[in-house]
């Protein structure tokens, strides 16, 4: 819950119906704004307003905005995931010390360092697959005790490795959606799992049939599989590490059209890539 003004608009709480929200005493202006498959309940929402229009933040994520203006980044509050002085070693030698670092709504960060500087054991902090030596792990500003795998996705964390964790036997559709896949009378229903997963395929570009053997792609085709495979669950946070490395330049260019329309959504990104043009392109 959010408390008070903040700068440009008002922050407040209201009954959300389906297909429809509507802000009636606002404080600056009488708003509707409709929204198809929006489940009926209590949400916290934001509008900010400006003199080209306005932008309204559901639970902290960015979900309508008017036709003109430029976005802003307006969430405020704490960040969704954090790092708190943690520090890792490996058989008494130090890879991480006292680092923090916060992952804010509707930002792409830089995380830069040499190879062996501890980006990657960063990430395994982050994401829970192993656990710090000492400080804190965060989300939505509550520190997690025990962080795992588990808790990351169901916090919607999502990574995409630099080490492609694809299997070249299992098909386009099947590599996007494995642990989670529909099932019908206890078995896998394919024409869903299609249907699910197609919309993750086409953000990326990939137009190859979804019942494709992965094994068959290419490296950067398969990388795109890897960001499809994260964008499936769709993540409120979206840790890269590396991921424009396999890339041709016309699938480099996708993604990164794809991380500023995820970042105008809302969501979280840490940047991982040791291009420097690309990182002062992309990053806040």
């Amino acid at each position: 819950y959010l408390n008070g003004w903040v700068a440009g608009g008002v922050v407040t709480k209201h009954r959300i119906g389906l297909g429809y929200m509507t802000d009636p005493d606002g404080g600056v202006g009488d708003y509707e704004y409709r929204w198809a498959d929006l489940s009926v309940g209590w949400h916290t929402y934001r509008v900010t307003y400006s003199s080209s229009g306005a932008r309204v933040y559901v639970d902290g994520v960015l979900t309508l905005q008017s036709a003109y203006g430029e976005l802003r980044n307006v969430t405020g509050g704490a960040p969704f995931l954090a790092a708190r002085g943690v520090s890792k070693s490996f058989f008494g030698n130090p890879v991480l010390r006292d680092v923090s670092i916060e992952l804010y709504p509707g930002r792409i960060h830089a995380l830069l360092g040499e190879n062996g500087a501890g980006k990657s054991t960063l990430i395994n902090l982050l994401s829970g697959a192993m656990p710090a030596d000492r400080g804190t792990i965060e989300i939505d500003g509550n520190p997690v005790p025990r962080m795992s795998p588990a808790a990351a996705q169901a916090a919607g964390i999502a990574v995409v490795q630099q080490e492609l964790s694809v299997t070249g036997s299992l098909s386009i559709a099947e590599n996007i959606g494995l642990g989670s896949y529909p099932r019908r009378f206890g078995i896998i229903d394919y024409t869903e799992l299609s249907a699910r997963t197609g919309a993750a395929a086409s953000l990326v570009g990939l137009h190859e049939p979804l019942s494709m053997p992965v094994g068959n792609l290419p490296l950067g085709r398969r990388q795109m599989v890897e960001i499809a495979k994260a964008l499936y669950r769709k993540p409120r946070v979206l840790i890269l590490d590396e991921p424009t490395s396999s890339l041709s330049a016309s699938e480099a260019r996708i993604l990164t059209e794809l991380l500023q329309r995820l970042k105008d959504e809302g969501v979280a990104i840490l940047f991982i890539s040791h291009r420097l043009p690309e990182v002062m392109a992309l990053c806040q």
